[in-house]
């Protein structure tokens, strides 16, 4: 988009702080970027942007979405807001540039069609689907602007490809864990005294419970890497009553001139084929270190092999090493031969031919007792009954155990984490059941582990562990996890208390350094 070309609605001089330029693209294809205009540090607030369309507008807030039309609540909402503004010839020159000009690469690229080949003409249908319902409403009332499908699609394919969103009625994890406020020595954005419960209510309307939802043309520029140098915050409104915006934050160093880029998705821990469907659905191969191999696969990773690794202490994952992907160790620096490769691609085959075990296991459609033989199971079983954790002075990372058994994987492994965010998020109740209160703080201490053990073995002096989102989300629950065994403490004994103590202290930790990166104070 020409965005200086755009009326006085949207001032791009008013972001001096950022440019934007054309790239290059897939294909020799000309993209667009967001261009740092200065350096910023970590934690540094880069830019605070309005929207264009946002679900919070009182226009957007009052329509009762419907459910004569498949269309998501939060679209439905935006669509109408759009429609209004239309009719009104509000933002008609903001509107035409996003209409001709934003990319829907996530819905009419090549790849996007490949990795889905009937979202096209499912949106075409609900542009159609729309039009019909609006007309029925009495939309067409003489006015100037008069919707086609065509332009319904568009905007349908441009939110799906530059809209930002977040879920309001779960931000619990920004609220202290000891108080459930937000704590006043955050971003002004955030100095609230917010107190939303800690689950929503379940009788709450669908209506209510939709995604915030809106469109940013600066925000709108920005490309993806799998290790982003930014983050989108999109603080909550429903609540609050504030005015809906965006921050995009440094969470990494910049230098004037580099390009802003974040993750397009909320998974830190998936192993690069994984993350590239995901992408490729959004319209595009991502080809940033991590997908190239530049830097080390942290979360596809094996026990070394070599003698002076044994016990856990060497990792290896695929990294790209004089022109080849090799698996090399970050302790001794050896490489596993094509044998030791090929036995770790049969555990994981392994492990993912007892996935559907493993699910009917965890929603109780099979015994437990039954199940002792697969590998979800056994580290379960494993973590509940042997493992002590040795906490570290003054925030240092936690320690994952030896699960030899898993060999040649290893424990930080992304099928390993990725069951214990099943387990933990989606079946906690199953999990205290079969494992008791030992069986929960013990996975949620494995999977803080796992994530400072391969987060450290990039060796960018603990970077990317202060700004990982999962890292600080674990934090929070363990804080919430020591609470909870805090108020039992006439049952224990003084050791035990000093120890959840210990443990709520260290999960702290962890959340205030990732809320200083999300929302500190500018």
């Amino acid at each position: 988009m020409s965005v200086g070309s755009i009326d006085s609605s949207f001032h791009a001089s008013s972001y001096p702080q950022v440019s934007v330029r054309t790239v290059e693209g897939q294909g020799g294809r000309k993209d667009r970027g967001l261009f740092a205009a200065s350096a910023f540090e970590a934690g540094q607030l880069i830019l605070k942007e309005s929207p264009i369309l946002h679900t919070s507008h009182p226009i957007a807030r009052a329509f009762i979405p419907t459910a004569d039309l498949d269309i998501p609540h939060d679209w439905q909402r935006l669509l109408f807001l759009y429609a209004t503004h239309r009719r009104s010839n509000q933002l008609s020159q903001v509107l035409d540039g996003i209409i001709v000009d934003l990319s829907m690469d996530g819905v009419c690229s090549d790849l996007a069609r490949e990795a889905d080949p009937d979202r096209e003409s499912e949106f075409q249908e609900w542009a159609q689907e729309w039009i019909s319902w609006y007309h029925q409403q009495g939309g067409s009332d003489g006015t100037s602007w008069q919707p086609t499908a065509e332009e319904i699609f568009r905007l349908i394919a441009i939110l799906e490809t530059n809209s930002h969103s977040r879920d309001e009625d779960d931000m619990r994890d920004l609220l202290d864990p000891r108080t459930g406020v937000v704590p006043t020595n955050t971003s002004d954005t955030m100095d609230m005294a917010m107190t939303m419960s800690a689950s929503t209510d379940e009788h709450e309307d669908d209506e209510t419970k939709d995604e915030a939802c809106g469109l940013w043309i600066m925000a709108s520029m920005l490309n993806h890497s799998c290790l982003p140098n930014c983050t989108v915050f999109i603080p909550p409104t429903k609540r609050t009553g504030d005015e809906a915006a965006l921050y995009l934050r440094c969470i990494r160093p910049v230098s004037a001139g580099e390009e802003l880029l974040i993750n397009y998705h909320d998974e830190e821990y998936l192993p690069t084929l994984d993350r590239q469907d995901i992408l490729r659905s959004r319209g595009f191969d991502c080809q940033c270190p991590l997908c190239s191999g530049r830097v080390r696969e942290y979360m596809r990773s094996a026990a070394c092999s070599n003698l002076g690794c044994i016990g856990g202490q060497g990792v290896c994952c695929p990294v790209r090493a004089n022109g080849e992907i090799r698996w090399i160790c970050d302790h001794c620096g050896g490489a596993l031969d094509a044998l030791a490769i090929s036995a770790v691609e049969a555990k994981e085959q392994e492990w993912m031919g007892q996935w559907e075990q493993i699910l009917a296991m965890t929603i109780g459609d099979i015994p437990a007792e039954q199940c002792t033989h697969l590998l979800a199971y056994q580290v379960l079983q494993q973590l509940s009954r042997s493992w002590a954790v040795s906490l570290p002075a003054n925030g240092g990372s936690i320690t994952p155990p030896f699960l030899p058994f898993l060999s040649p994987l290893h424990v930080t492994h992304s099928h390993v984490y990725s069951f214990l965010k099943y387990i933990l998020f989606e079946q906690s109740f199953w999990l205290r059941q079969q494992f008791g209160d030992d069986g929960v703080h013990a996975v949620l201490l494995c999977m803080l582990a796992v994530i400072e053990r391969a987060l450290s073995s990039l060796g960018d002096g603990g970077l990317s562990l202060n700004v990982s989102e999962e890292r600080r989300v674990l934090g929070y629950w363990l804080v919430k996890e020591a609470q909870r065994r805090l108020e039992q403490a006439e049952f224990r004994g003084e050791e035990e208390v000093n120890r959840w103590r210990a443990l709520q202290d260290q999960g702290l930790l962890r959340w205030e350094v990732g809320m200083q990166y999300l929302c500190s104070r500018d």
